[in-house]
């Protein structure tokens, strides 16, 4: 009744909020967003802002567009077994998701590097009061799973206590750069590939939940952290990222310093928070996903030269 739509509604998986994709019966297709009853009405709009300043401009690759209600609200609260929820409706991206898509070619990774740096390009004058926050996913605050470790067996305690050392080692060069809104959590779960099997491009990149006025290099750290992946030669993969990303966004020696920590760090945040669920029995598949491709890699990662990496 809020948006006067109707179709065929399907759930779809996500981390913390309620998602449905709808194919109306219009022909469009949507996704209606039902958020977490803690996500407060400042963040969301947030969010609104961050999606409507990037649809305003000129960039080659597809973010949500948020839609109104028939009121115009693009916020609207809604009541479920007697709990006050917030909905928004947002604009459906054709295509395929990363993690599925075989094989991701140099090409491809450079051009994800490029899409993603056009994004960081564009919130780097941006503004919200929202965007000051402090949560678990953002890498500046990622000491914090310090005080989990004991969640480990040995070697995997050894791979995760090497690089919080580091971490903590960097530390203070790391909290001087440069800072700005970032998108936070460009995953391979949050990048679509067009369907074009033979010459194929990356049609959208979605999800701002994790948005978050942050250190800027961030953004590539995180991006580095999924898209290396599964692959023989996560180096390589990192290296065809940062070449794309280059073409929009330049990054000093200080930030190119602290990446390879900041990509592992990531990394030790997901089989953190993994483990944290696993033994709070976590029934929402969603929040383990990437813990196997998380630790294949971050093995993989512990076996690189930190000096060796910044010759890239």
């Amino acid at each position: 009744t809020h948006f006067n739509i109707g179709g065929i509604i399907k759930p779809l998986p996500g981390d913390e909020d309620e998602n449905f994709k709808i194919e109306s019966t219009q022909g469009n297709t949507y996704i209606l967003k039902i958020a977490d009853p803690k996500v407060s009405f400042e963040h969301l709009n947030f969010l609104n802002t961050v999606s409507t300043h990037l649809n305003a401009q000129n960039i080659s690759v597809k973010t949500p567009l948020v839609i109104p209600a028939q009121n115009g609200d693009l916020i609207t609260e809604i009541e479920l077994e007697g709990i006050k929820r917030q909905v928004r409706l947002i604009s459906w991206i054709d295509g395929r998701i990363w993690a599925t898509i075989n094989p991701k070619t140099k090409s491809l990774r450079e051009q994800l590097g490029q899409k993603a740096g056009e994004i960081t390009k564009q919130l780097l004058n941006f503004e919200h009061p929202a965007a000051l926050r402090t949560f678990d996913w953002d890498l500046a605050t990622s000491d914090w799973t310090f005080n989990h470790v004991h969640l480990f067996d040995s070697e995997e305690k050894e791979i995760v206590l090497s690089f919080q050392k580091q971490f903590a080692q960097i530390k203070k060069k790391y909290d001087a750069l440069p800072k700005s809104v970032i998108h936070g959590d460009v995953n391979d779960y949050n990048i679509l590939v067009s369907e074009n099997l033979k010459h194929p491009t990356i049609a959208g990149i979605f999800d701002f939940g994790d948005a978050v006025y942050t250190q800027t290099i961030n953004d590539v750290a995180i991006l580095i952290a999924y898209a290396s992946m599964d692959v023989p030669d996560p180096l390589e993969a990192a290296v065809a990222i940062l070449k794309g990303y280059q073409l929009e966004y330049t990054f000093s020696e200080a930030e190119l310093h602290c990446l390879y920590i900041l990509v592992a760090m990531r990394l030790v945040t997901t089989v953190t928070k993994a483990a944290i669920r696993q033994k709070n029995e976590s029934e929402n598949k969603y929040h383990s996903i990437s813990e196997q491709p998380a630790w294949d890699l971050l093995k993989k990662w512990h076996t690189i030269h930190p000096e060796f990496a910044e010759c890239f």
